[in-house]
């Protein structure tokens, strides 16, 4: 694995961490019945950070570099709509 791979594979794993600690952080924040941490989420965000990872060792820098874009926007933009019609009013 080249230098570039391994600090990747970082990224990877520390966004991992970022995202697992997000999910707890917002269900602390969010009113009730809301506030609990759905481990369908956790296990969804860990099989989603270990398929890039694995990623990252079979395929091409290219693809890889394609994948991991589109990954990292979806996990930006994940969160940008509030779908609870009580706020559609804003």
């Amino acid at each position: 694995m080249t230098r570039l791979r391994t600090l990747t594979l970082l990224i990877v794993v520390a966004h991992w961490i970022v995202a697992i600690w997000h999910l707890f952080l917002a269900a602390s924040v969010l009113p009730a019945p809301n506030n609990s941490v759905s481990w369908l989420a956790v296990v969804l965000l860990t099989l989603l950070h270990g398929g890039v990872s694995i990623a990252l060792w079979k395929i091409s820098d290219k693809l890889i570099g394609l994948v991991s874009i589109i990954f990292f926007l979806a996990a930006l933009s994940a969160d940008l709509y509030d779908l609870n019609p009580a706020h559609s009013d804003l």
